[in-house]
């Protein structure tokens, strides 16, 4: 360890020597120095690390309001890109900087984020040795090109995709309403994350929209992007999830391109329309995607991820775990306490709102003092598990 490196908080004066810095780790992903600071001027934080004067590592964050449930948000800062001058790896720069992140957003986070696969690859050990642990896995499909559009989807152009934003944002709340895991949609959502996408994988990159009208109204839409030889799907939305439009979605996907493929859900509508339209998919051990949380406020998250239940109301209810305890929900009028024990990677899922609170603790993964009969059935209320809804597009 070289007692010389310091760590930081990110500030505008670093701008340029970061960027640098990421530039040389990140080769495929170089970022101009308009887009740099474009990307962040806003919601954007980063532990550096210092030798002396040196910039030799970043690790960028960008904050992100995201839906765990329905009625449940948290604010949510997601990492980027864990860049180390090549000459100071395996000094523990890395975790220096994991540990300077936490202390940074001490009083600005619910939680932290990161999109992650590869899970027997060093990178993945390393976030989760740092705390972070999987809530959900994605699948990636590939599927074979089809020769005609159909009938019933039109392509339309960015520009009109972004002067229709409020038809296309009702359309994706409505089906999404009972869902969670995806970052609250806003007006500047789609462009910044087209620009984002531009940014990573090159100007040579191509958009398409495809969507399908009838009698004038909005019922689905997909966003595609094709680069490096590669054609994947970024969004997909029905209308009441209806299997109709998704397939006929995915044949104006496959109709537009070669080497195609989507990420999706496992158990979801958009699974079971890719899956009757032949994509296939790897195992787990071949391929795959894990998105990793670390609960960092415990009390504030609680609160934002907790729905009341009136058999609770006087019941304050706590969480331990070897690494930590704190308060999750906080009784106005005290009679009672219980105290939920397990590890972190359950606590995690449950605090995600991604874990069946009583089949936990009939399975010994939870155990708990202070439950009085009926308490699981109503923890497993106020922490209902939701299902949650990836989009390829929230990932970059």
């Amino acid at each position: 360890m070289n007692s010389n490196i310091t760590y930081r908080e990110y500030h505008p004066d670093d701008s340029e020597s970061v960027r640098i810095l990421l530039n040389k780790v990140f080769t495929a992903a170089e970022l101009s120095q308009e887009l740099w600071l474009e990307r962040t001027s806003k919601d954007f934080t980063a532990p550096v690390a210092l030798d002396g004067r040196k910039t030799i590592g970043a690790i960028p964050h960008r904050k992100v309001t995201l839906q765990v449930a329905p009625g449940a948000t948290v604010t949510a800062w997601v990492q980027h890109r864990v860049g180390t001058d090549e000459t100071y790896r395996g000094q523990g720069v890395g975790n220096g900087m994991q540990d300077c992140i936490k202390a940074i957003l001490k009083d600005r986070a619910d939680v932290l984020m990161v999109y992650r696969g590869a899970e027997q690859s060093g990178p993945y050990k390393f976030y989760d040795k740092n705390g972070m642990h999987d809530v959900t896995y994605p699948k990636t499909y590939r599927l074979s090109p089809v020769s005609a559009l159909p009938e019933n989807v039109k392509k339309i152009t960015l520009n009109e995709f972004f002067e229709r934003n409020a038809e296309f944002l009702n359309l994706f709340n409505l089906p999404h309403r009972d869902l969670g895991g995806f970052p609250v949609r806003n007006t500047r959502f789609y462009r910044e994350r087209f620009d984002d996408i531009t940014a990573v994988r090159g100007p040579d990159t191509r958009f398409d929209v495809f969507v399908m009208e009838s009698e004038g109204k909005l019922k689905g839409y997909l966003t595609a992007g094709a680069y490096r030889g590669m054609y994947k799907a970024m969004e997909a939305v029905a209308e009441k999830w209806d299997t109709g439009i998704l397939e006929s979605l995915l044949t104006a996907f496959r109709a537009n391109g070669e080497n195609l493929y989507f990420d999706v859900t496992p158990g979801s509508a958009i699974e079971n329309a890719v899956i009757a339209a032949g994509g296939t998919t790897k195992t787990r051990n071949e391929s795959s995607i894990a998105i990793m949380a670390h609960v960092y406020d415990l009390e504030s998250t609680g609160r934002k991820i907790w729905n009341p239940v009136p058999e609770l109301e006087n019941v304050t209810v706590k969480v331990w775990t070897p690494e930590r305890e704190g308060i999750i929900h906080a009784a106005t009028r005290p009679d009672r306490e219980i105290i939920l024990e397990m590890k972190e990677p359950t606590l995690s899922r449950l605090m995600m709102r991604r874990l069946n609170l009583k089949s936990a603790v009939d399975e010994e993964r939870i155990t708990a003092t202070g439950l009085h009969h009926g308490d699981p059935d109503h923890l497993t209320s106020a922490l209902a598990p939701c299902h949650w809804q990836y989009h390829y597009i929230d990932h970059i």
